[in-house]
Formats: C-alpha cells, structure tokens, sequence
C-alpha cells in the first residue's frame, strides 16, 4: 500500500469508528517550521473550536512494519483523547482579546531564509539572518508545548502594533521558559549512554564547550534574546563567545578565544545539520558571536567574513 494510500484509508476508517456526527478530515499538507511539510489528520464534531492535528507518517511507518490498520486506528483515537484532555479550553476562549492573552505570548527564534513564505503574514522580528515570531502559548507541561503563531489578521482584531506583540512576547518569554547553561558533556551522558573514555576526549578538543537552551528543551534556541541570560553567559565565559546553531531546541557556545578556526566550525555545523538534525529543526548553517551587547554574524555558510576576531 502506498502512504497516499493509507491516509486515505486511516481517515475512512477513523471516520466509520466514529461516526456521522463527528468528521475526520485529511491534511496532506501542513506547513511546519523551515517549509517541511507533514501529513495530519484533523478530527472534530460539530462546531468544535479546538482540533488538535495528529502526524500520521510515524503511522505509516508503523503499518509497514506489520502493525494492523485498526489497531493503528485506535492508537490515533487514543492520542486525540489525550491531546483533548491537555488543552484547557478557558486558554482558548479570550484568543481574541489583548487584554487577556498578551502574558501568555511568546518568541520562537527560526530561520528567515527557510521560512521565507510564511512570514508576510506574521508577527516577528529580525536578529542577523534569524527571526523571532511571536507567538501565543496556549499550554506548556512537562511533555511539550503548545502553541499559536500570531498573524497580521489577529494582530488588527486585537488593535495592537506589532511593536507592542513583540515586547510583551520579549518580555514574557523568559518567564514561561527560563533558560540553564550546562556543559556538554553532562548533557549528553544525561541524554545518552557514552563511555568516559569518548567523553574524555571530547572534553579535551572543546574544554569549554556549553549548550544553552530553555527548562523544557524545546525551542531552546530561543534563550539568546534573553538579555540578561547572555549577558550572564558572557560573564561565565570570560568574554565574547562563539554561538553554533545545534538546533531550534539549543545553541552550543565557546569562549572566542578557545574556539577552533571558525570556518571549520560553520562546516561542522553544516554537516551536523545534513546528517543529523530533522529539516523542521535546522537552526542555521552560519555561525554567530555574542559581543556583550548582541549577537552578530560571524561566518555563514557561502565562506563570507563578518566578523574577524583577528581584528578585534
């Protein structure tokens, strides 16, 4: 069976169980971050405002491998219940007024370049070759996030500039996710199983190596705008440090003066990127630098100097 296939047939099926008044409506072709597209299912009755989609690929996968098409539909079902049951409705039911949704707006830090046709109807502002969209959290728990980006359209129903969204987003960001500075390596031996021996010798290249990112590790990137955080960071470090773009979920820094050749390091965050980050969480391929008062370019991925710290 072909995925265009069995989407057809996970929807059909999904609508039977649940019957005609309910609808289960198909998406093939859902817009994610960096212009990915995903296949979702939508599943809604009556007039219900809230309609969590649900990724079928992970499904299809899944069938390849043997895995029977009901039990599939009942694993589907399964999520939607437990999507419905996290989203509070009250989040939901003043989205339109400012004065009761503008503490829970958010940035979310994410390529220009990748994401260029979907911003002429978003709120957002540019950082080097990045942008921070603003966007509402609707809910955050232990498991993830979830989120509204803010449109045009929303912005004049609430009356407000985007100016105005995009301080209280700035403002507010830090405080629905504070950031944490960690060393790498006791990152990634809480994350995965890695001998002392390979650790040593990562230590050894990048003695000063620490990840940045936010207390769910999720749109971690983002902890650069925060001000204070980074100028924290700054002191930590000793003084200017490179920024490398691990992913939207976290940003790998090193004191300027430690780091390797700067043209090697955009190339391994190119290569990282290619071979091992997810297309809907490529950061970027450049590298950037904090100064102690902003960030800047430091290097992209066409060989352009932006900064040489030779001429510092």
């Amino acid at each position: 069976m072909t995925d265009t296939k069995f989407y057809e047939d996970i929807t059909t099926a999904v609508q039977k169980h649940l019957g005609e008044d309910w609808t289960a409506e198909l998406l093939t072709n859902v817009t994610k971050n960096n212009g990915t597209n995903r296949v979702a299912i939508i599943l809604y009755k009556n007039d219900d405002k809230i309609r969590p989609q649900i990724y079928l690929e992970k499904y299809y996968e899944d069938y390849q491998r043997g895995k029977e098409l009901q039990e599939i539909v009942e694993e589907v079902l399964k999520v939607y219940k437990s999507a419905m049951k996290d989203i509070n409705p009250k989040n939901l039911k003043h989205l339109e007024e400012w004065g009761n949704i503008k503490e829970r707006l958010a940035l979310r830090i994410v390529s220009k370049e990748r994401n260029q046709e979907e911003l002429y109807n978003l709120v957002y502002e540019e950082i080097c070759d990045l942008v921070a969209i603003a966007t509402i959290c609707v809910e955050r728990n232990g498991e993830g996030v979830k989120s509204i980006r803010i449109t045009q359209d929303l912005a004049r129903k609430w009356n407000v500039s985007n100016e105005e969204i995009l301080e209280a987003a700035k403002e507010n960001t830090s405080k629905l996710f504070s950031p944490k500075i960690q060393d790498l390596y006791e990152f990634v031996q809480d994350m995965v199983d890695i001998s002392k021996e390979e650790l040593s010798q990562g230590q050894k290249n990048f003695p000063d190596l620490q990840i940045l990112t936010n207390d769910l590790c999720i749109n971690g990137a983002t902890v650069i705008l925060y001000d204070s955080f980074m100028k924290d960071v700054y002191e930590r470090l000793g003084g200017k440090f490179i920024i490398l773009p691990s992913s939207i979920h976290e940003v790998l820094v090193v004191p300027l003066e430690d780091s390797m050749y700067i043209p090697y390091l955009q190339e391994v965050v190119e290569s990282i990127n290619q071979r091992f980050v997810a297309e809907d969480e490529i950061l970027s391929d450049n590298v950037y630098m904090y100064d102690g008062e902003k960030i800047v370019l430091a290097f992209d991925k066409n060989g352009v100097w932006h900064y040489e710290k030779n001429n510092d």
